[in-house]
């Protein structure tokens, strides 16, 4: 036999084979197909679906009745992917087109003269009931950088915690169950702040103090050094809101434009200006054109209200403001990039930076290691490096950077 009949017979051999298939793949979708169409598609074990004409086949299509468990197994598969196509969320923090970044966004100062002892710190801490250990976080916050806040005030929604502490700290109990991911309890926060600290007599006796106010929650570390060295770069008079500005997007973000969005982080912690925090305070950042979801509604209010969104970075590009921990910041594989995934233009992400504001997700051990090596001026880098050997002690190294460090 020669090879051109080979081809020959297996090709007619496949061609009936799909025939028989697209038969057996109507008959599953319960076509109403009329009986001289079937009896016609089969004759003698032989495929003559080419026979149909198009006319017979439109006839089958439109009277294509779908069975219930069908439109069910549909309707089911299409609300499993809207689903995961909403709830898989995932931040580009190098892809931010909203807001400029702060190397090129930082007002210079108008009044020279101004020294970092003249910039008034308030630091706000919230402090959850749901947090292990909640005793040892407010006491290493106590002991760390709080101890160089001007002022400090605790908000807890547990009233055993509070009574714990009332005597040596100024608290506030606040009975929600709310976190300061929604909106509605971080705008109370601001108006408590905004009646209560903005216009006391410390700040008021000093007739040249400048106010800010830092708010974030037990596992923000905050560097009020660097944070007062970076307040001198930019005009405090104006209305400014200091935050790390994110990206977000959901796998719906690949196929329509609305499932993409810009954030302001809280987890790095917020940081406002008094003019600023007044404003945001005001009745004009409530509504229901407002996101109940904070790190959305800070964006919507400072618009509304023209309050000016920085994200700070250094001079060589470096971001100031950390939504993670030292440990989490740094690579642990030779074969990662340095920075590589937070890059955006000319700006990088890396840990990090001598002037370093702020670091978030810190635990308490942390918050105490941190403090100790900022005392003994260790730079940022060696900082990083030894927040992973201190934390991860699960053997004899510990890789970071892809070098071995024993201890």
């Amino acid at each position: 036999m020669s090879w051109g009949r080979s081809l020959r017979y297996l090709f007619i051999g496949g061609y009936r084979g799909l025939c028989c298939k697209m038969l057996i793949l109507l008959a599953s979708f319960d076509f109403r197909i009329p009986s001289t169409l079937v009896f016609s598609a089969l004759r003698n074990g032989t495929c003559l679906m080419h026979r149909i004409s198009l006319t017979q086949l439109r006839v089958a299509a439109f009277h294509w009745k779908p069975s219930a468990s069908l439109i069910a197994q549909l309707a089911f598969g299409i609300l499993i992917g809207t689903l995961i196509g909403f709830s898989a969320r995932y931040e580009y923090e190098w892809d931010v087109h909203t807001f400029e970044d702060g190397l090129n966004f930082v007002v210079p100062s108008q009044d020279r003269n101004i020294t970092i002892e003249e910039i008034y710190i308030r630091c706000v801490i919230i402090v959850y009931r749901k947090r292990e250990k909640k005793s040892h976080y407010i006491n290493a916050i106590k002991d760390t950088y709080a101890s160089r806040c001007n002022q400090t005030l605790y908000f807890m929604d547990s009233k055993k915690l509070q009574d714990e502490f009332a005597e040596e700290l100024r608290t506030v109990y606040v009975d929600t169950w709310q976190t300061m991911y929604h909106w509605n309890f971080y705008r109370h926060i601001l108006r408590y702040v905004s009646t209560h600290l903005l216009n006391e007599s410390d700040l008021t006796s000093r007739k040249r103090a400048i106010g800010w106010t830092v708010i974030g929650d037990e596992q923000m570390y905050l560097m009020v050094e660097n944070l007062r060295r970076y307040l001198l770069k930019v005009d405090s008079r104006e209305a400014l809101l200091l935050g790390r500005v994110t990206q977000t997007r959901s796998l719906l973000s690949l196929l329509f434009p609305f499932g993409a969005y810009t954030i302001v982080s809280t987890r790095a912690s917020i940081i406002y200006s008094d003019s600023a925090l007044r404003t945001m305070a005001d009745d004009k950042c409530s509504g229901w054109s407002i996101p109940v979801a904070t790190e959305k509604a800070l964006v919507t209010c400072a618009s509304t209200v023209n309050v000016r969104i920085i994200d700070p970075v250094d001079h060589e590009g470096m971001y100031l403001l950390h939504s993670k921990s030292p440990k989490s910041l740094i690579p642990t594989t030779s074969g990662f990039s340095i920075g590589s995934p937070y890059k955006k233009a000319d700006v990088k992400v890396e840990c990090c930076s001598d002037e370093t504001i702020t670091f978030g997700d810190m635990n308490y051990k942390q918050h105490r290691m941190v403090d100790f090596l900022t005392r003994s001026k260790v730079k940022a880098l060696d900082l990083c490096l030894w927040i992973r050997v201190w934390c991860n002690r699960s053997g004899r190294y510990q890789t970071c950077r892809a070098d071995a460090i024993e201890y």
